[in-house]
């Protein structure tokens, strides 16, 4: 913290007074001898506290306690005065004043009001950190200890404002989520950053998307336009799905990477950009490598800090957390006091696998809340999370009540159900790979699950 104090007082003599007693409590003072050379400096300075006197010539101490609270919020103006009535004292108040000092009070006292002063603009800060903090994390929602690895990690990175990152997971984990906060949290945070989805970007025009083109490279490039590595100078850039970059814009990716400079489509001059990357996907990047589908060498240039969020399944009670964020969210939109999510209803969410994780969830609690007629999110309400516990425990019963015999040929009768039941996503799986000529990725979105829950739902059923 900042431990300067700025004296704005024309009495020579009195101001060595103060900067004395300043530098007695360990601060730092500078001293001006009208208001407008304190403001002229405060930018400069970026006091903690300034102590101002009210008989100032030109600018009156109440105009200046007023411009210092405009301009620099944080810092704590003190009056200085001689001659404080309660009017006075009013009024520098209303301007912003903190405490009001007089010249003829004992120097102990004023050497306390100081230390005072910046215990309050210590406290101040703090504060503003942890707003912001809980600002740049408000929509990562999560006590686990995998997310509160997570967080460890953005923290981490943030503060090394040039580092590569690499943001893995699953499908609908909020790797963009993690991408935000580790720029919010980051010294290029007042820049907005720009955010490209390279699987969104129709392949004829994405190295112009990336880089840029100057007039009449090609047709309809009818005026020269900069790509988003330029936009993004300054700030960060964020590409998500970066394993279905081409080829070809993997190369000259590779190239800004190491030079910090990018070739806009038909020119030839270098343009220098100063850009934090940060990158995602829900592909395995090294079997991307193994298969020839991503460049090795760029893979180990992008892999600087990696960040992992895990899937939803793994997160243990995040997913009610997240629930309840959820409706509440949704109540608030549509107006409705739903604010309950019934146990059974709870038992229905932790058990359900969440193959499209945190969006899936999200797309559930809204349907719920929508269809809502209470306060509560009842079992009912959640169809999509397959039967309730009380039609689970129907089938049971009937399963029982069909098995006249022995308890072996019971549980015999409910591991031929299980096996018809894996028996038929064993079909499913096999029409997906088949549609798909084999393609893991499409055959996961043909079933509308993720890349890594299909290979291990196969595992599974190969073992």
């Amino acid at each position: 913290m900042s431990t300067s104090i700025l004296i704005i007082e024309d009495d020579a003599a009195y101001a060595r007074v103060l900067s004395r007693v300043s530098s007695g409590g360990g601060f730092d003072s500078v001293v001006a001898s009208s208001g407008e050379e304190g403001l002229r400096i405060l930018e400069d300075v970026h006091p903690a506290v300034v102590l101002v006197d009210l008989g100032l010539p030109g600018i009156d101490g109440i105009k200046v306690i007023e411009d210092v609270s405009r301009r620099l919020p944080g810092a704590i103006s003190i009056v200085v005065s001689g001659l404080a009535t309660v009017e006075t004292a009013v009024s520098a108040m209303r301007a912003g004043a903190f405490d009001i000092i007089q010249k003829t009070g004992d120097l102990d006292e004023v050497s306390l009001r100081l230390e005072k002063a910046f215990e309050t603009v210590s406290l101040r800060r703090q504060v503003e950190y942890l707003a912001s903090r809980e600002r740049s994390f408000g929509e990562i929602v999560g006590d686990s200890e995998e997310m509160r690895e997570v967080r460890r990690r953005i923290e981490d990175v943030a503060s090394a404002p040039n580092a590569t990152v690499l943001i893995v997971g699953e499908t609908g984990t909020g790797k963009e989520l993690v991408a935000r906060a580790v720029h919010r949290l980051s010294p290029r945070a007042k820049k907005l950053p720009i955010t490209v989805n390279c699987a969104a970007v129709p392949e004829n025009l994405i190295e112009s998307e990336f880089f840029g083109h100057e007039k009449g490279a090609f047709t309809g490039a009818e005026r020269v336009r900069s790509g988003m590595f330029e936009m993004a100078s300054g700030s960060s850039l964020f590409l998500d799905e970066i394993g279905e970059l081409d080829p070809r814009v993997q190369v000259k990716l590779l190239r800004v990477l190491e030079e910090r400079v990018v070739k806009r489509v038909g020119g030839n001059r270098e343009i220098p950009v100063d850009v934090r990357l940060i990158l995602a996907t829900n592909r395995d990047l090294e079997r991307e490598v193994a298969e020839g589908r991503f460049r090795e060498d760029l893979l180990y240039r992008i892999n600087v800090f990696k960040i992992d969020v895990p899937p939803l399944r793994e997160r243990g009670n995040d997913v009610l957390l997240l629930a309840r964020h959820f409706m509440l969210e949704f109540a608030r939109q549509l107006g409705k006091k739903v604010n309950v999510i019934e146990p059974s209803a709870e038992r229905l969410l932790l058990r359900y696998p969440f193959p499209g994780n945190v969006r899936q969830l999200r797309n559930v609690m809204e349907q719920a809340v929508i269809l809502a007629r209470g306060d509560a999110i009842t079992p009912d309400l959640l169809p999509a999370l397959g039967p309730t516990e009380a039609d689970t425990t129907v089938t049971i019963k009937r399963h029982m009540e069909m098995g006249e015999g022995t308890l072996i040929e019971r549980m015999a009768l409910i591991e031929r159900r299980r096996t018809e039941l894996d028996d038929f996503e064993k079909d499913l799986i096999l029409e997906a790979m088949k549609e798909s000529r084999t393609n893991k990725t499409k055959a996961a979105r043909l079933l509308g699950v993720s890349r890594f829950a299909l290979q291990r739902r196969i595992k599974k059923l190969e073992g």
